[in-house]
């Protein structure tokens, strides 16, 4: 019997320790990442630099491409949560790029750098690469002063290619096949309130078949969630941190709480008799409540109209890289 019990007793502690390694290996990569954030945003105060673009960070291996973009991503979303910096959007610096036939990567030399951040109309120019030595990558990152070509900021980090590197890239690929591409150029309030009015019809679409699994489209995947939660939870460090630590747990209420409020939305629909051969769409609403890049964060109102009932639902959703991700749905009103 007391050998049983020693048995099972391993086998808990086993589990706890895995359990505990995936999760500082989880959380690890991050705080590689918000470091070097937190050390790029210190030499920009104190050189007064407020406004800055960032170059691609050029991947000399040509074998991680999606890593180099997730690492460009997590370093700007960082430095716009510091609420310190202008940040020039991402499509802004891409056109004006091609249209000058200039270099993107991170091939940039102090004249670029000088010629780039005068036509952005910017402070200075962060920008690196990554490449693999054996089982280590290793990311580099420059700031530039795009007013005299001084490097001001020079910075070497790496970390061992294993469960963390596989850990993000399965977050990066973890995304729903069948959903709904909105992929269009964000570029002006036109722009928007016709991304806004297809996301409304759709999210409609999903309503009236009482589809869960359309609608689970708009549900973030672990990545995405941890940057909601990051913009959500800005001026909450502690909770911001508490959280992040314990993502896995975290991400797992997330879904069954976006679940259960479409389910009891539909409920609700159903138990005041909506007769969705006779529903209108009488308008939608919508405004901006954070604006970053290729992230947002909105405020639709969809309002339906049923002969002389107005049904009024209300939700936020993250506009995230080309991607809209449904947030806070509840029904706000039924006249």
């Amino acid at each position: 019997m007391n050998r049983y019990i020693l048995f099972v007793a391993i086998l808990f502690l086993q589990f706890c320790s895995t359990s505990k390694q995936t999760k500082n290996e989880q959380y690890e990569i991050y705080s590689i990442l918000e470091n070097l954030s937190d050390s790029i945003s210190e030499k920009l105060i104190s050189n007064s630099i407020e406004k800055i673009a960032f170059m691609n960070y050029q991947d000399l291996s040509k074998t991680n491409q999606a890593l180099s973009k997730y690492i460009l991503n997590e370093i700007t979303l960082q430095l716009f949560l510091k609420e310190k910096f202008q940040i020039i959007e991402r499509e802004q610096i891409e056109y004006i790029v091609n249209e000058q036939k200039l270099n993107s990567s991170g091939l940039i030399n102090p004249e670029s750098a000088i010629e780039i951040g005068n036509i952005l109309s910017v402070d200075a120019i962060i920008l690196g690469s990554i490449s693999e030595f054996k089982n280590e990558i290793i990311i580099n990152t420059k700031v530039i002063s795009s007013n005299t070509g001084e490097v001001l900021f020079l910075n070497k980090t790496s970390f061992l290619k294993d469960n963390k590197y596989n850990f993000i890239l399965d977050n990066q690929n973890d995304i729903n096949k069948n959903r709904k591409s909105f992929r269009k150029k964000d570029s002006n309030q036109a722009d928007r309130s016709q991304l806004i009015r297809r996301l409304g019809r759709s999210f409609l679409s999903c309503l009236k078949k009482n589809d869960y699994e359309c609608y689970s489209e708009y549900r973030a995947n672990k990545s995405q969630f941890r940057n909601i939660l990051l913009m959500v939870h800005v001026h909450n460090k502690s909770k911001r941190e508490s959280m992040l630590e314990n993502l896995n747990i975290e991400y797992k209420k997330y879904k069954k709480t976006h679940k259960r409020k479409f389910v009891k939305l539909i409920n609700q629909l159903n138990s005041r008799g909506v007769d969705w051969s006779r529903v209108e769409v009488e308008k939608i609403d919508f405004k901006v409540i954070k604006d970053f890049d290729q992230k947002k964060l909105f405020k639709v109102d969809l309002i339906l109209k049923q002969g002389i009932k107005h049904i009024h639902i209300g939700f936020k959703t993250f506009w995230l890289n080309g991607e809209f991700i449904i947030y806070n749905l509840d029904m706000k009103r039924n006249k």
